[in-house]
């Protein structure tokens, strides 16, 4: 039995950031789209969190700076991937960043974005990408769709072992779906302590987004509903958006 439970709200915590980074470091599925549609030259990725992408990005030769709102998730990724030349990991709030220069390509991956569920945030985000992206520069964003199914429950999700400490870590799931907001809830469970964490995301339309984006001074090039870059249906798991500068390159 755990002997006492923290309720996290982000990804301050040290283990947890760990914990998250255990799971999904080894996901690359996405990685092949990023190095598809991404222009030549340096890549901005906000949301970064751990470095899961930017790192491999910078394996694969590019310059990426990333950027993440978690302390935790910054300390975890300049300790992982102080080695690769050049990355940079910065602490700083998507929705109000200035860093005093352009980017050839700025990525959200992985929902990043439709964790900011409120849309003057969104907003404030995008208006943000639109300074720092220059002139015909890419924008790629990678959301979850309003016709996105799936059923609510709890989720078995195995087992975790804490990299630092040892300690194995049994995690469920609890996903309740509304018409806008996906819910879930996660829980973290070793033989001392509990760690839950319940984070709210965003389910996006097509017209919706491309709204938010033209009203920042971006454009919608292109959109794809998987990581395969198949065509965007009402049936896609993702909603993949790759966005511009310039109106006359998206007509």
């Amino acid at each position: 039995m755990a002997s006492h439970t923290l309720a996290l709200e982000n990804y301050e915590d040290d283990l947890l950031a760990r914990l998250y980074d255990s799971e999904y470091d080894s996901f690359d599925e996405d990685l092949s789209f990023y190095q598809e549609h991404l222009v030549p030259g340096e890549v901005l990725e906000l949301a970064c969190g751990s470095g899961r992408l930017g790192a491999r990005l910078a394996v694969a030769g590019r310059r990426v700076v990333g950027l993440d709102l978690s302390a935790a998730m910054i300390r975890r990724a300049r300790k992982r991937h102080l080695p690769l030349p050049g990355c940079e990991w910065l602490l700083g709030d998507m929705r109000h960043f200035d860093l005093g220069r352009l980017f050839a390509n700025i990525a959200i991956a992985f929902s990043g974005l439709g964790f900011l569920v409120d849309a003057p945030d969104r907003r404030a985000c995008l208006r943000c990408c639109s300074r720092h992206l220059r002139p015909g520069g890419r924008l790629i964003l990678d959301l979850l769709p309003a016709g996105a199914g799936g059923t609510d429950g709890t989720l078995a999700g195995g087992s975790i072992r804490d990299p630092v400490t040892g300690a194995l870590f049994a995690k469920k799931t609890r996903i309740t779906r509304e018409p806008e907001i996906v819910t879930i809830r996660y829980c973290w469970q070793s033989e001392a302590m509990t760690l839950t964490q319940t984070l709210h995301l965003k389910k996006l339309t097509r017209a919706q987004i491309e709204a938010e984006l033209e009203e920042a001074g971006l454009f919608a090039l292109e959109y794809y509903g998987d990581y395969r870059s198949n065509p965007l249906t009402d049936r896609s798991p993702r909603l993949l958006i790759v966005a511009t500068t310039s109106k006359a390159d998206a007509a």
